[in-house]
This record gives C-alpha cells, sequence and structure tokens, in this order.
C-alpha cells in the first residue's frame, strides 16, 4: 500500500510544511502542516470505513510500513467501496464545497489555479447566489425613485474574508 503509511504521512506533512508562504509565521506553517497531517489520517480512516473490494475482500492498512508490518489497519465492519454511506458522504462533501465557494468567494482550486477558482466561483455564484454577483440582474435593475434631498446608498462592499475583499485590501 504506497502511501497508506506513516512515512508517506511525514512526507506530505513535510512537504506541507516546506510549502506554505515564507511570510507566514513558524507557527501558522506548522498549524497548517498539523491540520495536514490531520486530514492525512482522516483519509485513512475512511479508507478502514469503507473500502473493501467488491469480492468482499478487506483493504488493510499497513500503518508502519516499511518499518514494519505488525500494525495492520482493519474493521470488520468495512463497507464496500460502491456501497450507500460512501456515495452520501461523497454528495455531502461535494455539497459543502460548493457551499464554501459561494460563501467565501474561494474553493478548494484555488490551489491550483486561481482563475479556474474564481471562474468555478463565479458560475456557481451565478447559478445558486446572484445577489453576490457584480451586475447581476437583482444589481443591475433600475433604482427605484429617490425623494429630493436622499443621498444613493453606499456601495455594497464585499463580505470580510471573500476573495474579493482580500485583493482589495491586501
Amino acid at each position: 500500500m504506497l502511501g497508506h503509511n506513516v512515512l508517506f504521512a511525514g512526507i506530505v506533512t513535510a512537504a506541507a510544511f516546506a510549502l506554505v508562504d515564507r511570510g507566514k509565521s513558524v507557527g501558522r506553517r506548522a498549524a497548517i502542516a498539523g491540520l495536514v497531517c490531520l486530514t492525512f489520517h482522516l483519509h485513512l480512516l475512511c479508507d478502514v470505513a469503507g473500502s473493501k473490494g467488491p469480492d468482499g475482500s478487506q483493504w488493510a492498512i499497513p500503518y508502519l510500513e516499511p518499518f514494519s508490518d505488525a500494525v495492520q489497519w482493519t474493521w470488520s465492519g468495512q463497507w464496500e467501496l460502491n456501497a450507500w454511506p460512501n456515495l452520501v458522504l461523497t454528495g455531502a462533501l461535494i455539497l459543502l464545497a460548493g457551499v464554501f465557494a459561494v460563501r467565501r468567494g474561494r474553493s478548494f482550486l484555488e490551489i491550483a489555479s486561481t482563475r479556474l477558482d474564481a471562474v468555478v466561483v463565479q458560475t456557481l455564484r451565478q447559478r445558486f447566489a446572484p445577489h453576490l454577483v457584480e451586475g447581476s440582474a437583482v444589481e443591475a435593475s433600475e433604482p427605484s425613485p429617490q425623494e429630493p434631498g436622499e443621498s444613493e446608498p453606499p456601495p455594497a462592499q464585499a463580505p470580510p474574508g471573500s476573495y474579493e475583499h482580500r485583493r482589495v485590501n491586501t
């Protein structure tokens, strides 16, 4: 099981620490690397829970390899890879990623390409939250007539923490 062991967990964690922006503090970089390590182990636990083969063969995780083959993670209740719990969890996590993209103005695609991320977020917002899109039909509608002496309302600002907010204010 190449990659499903403590050695690979260490490599991935060290790489995360090394690749985090050098402008971040050592504590911040360590926290990010710690979250990567936690996510790696969560992945291993999910594999133990839901990766049985269609023929009923269990997938054991050789956690201490290549140092030792003494520890093999298994679970007698392991369900098949294409079982309903995996499908429900996958759908729920994809939905959650979409909600985060719409609300925060960025997605996990930001890691690979900020342009692709911007296109995906814009598309999701146009489809599911048009009030968050600049120039949308909601914003482009004709304003109601104002009473004499009324001033224009201030322009809407991006919510704190959103991609647009960070780009303008950093």
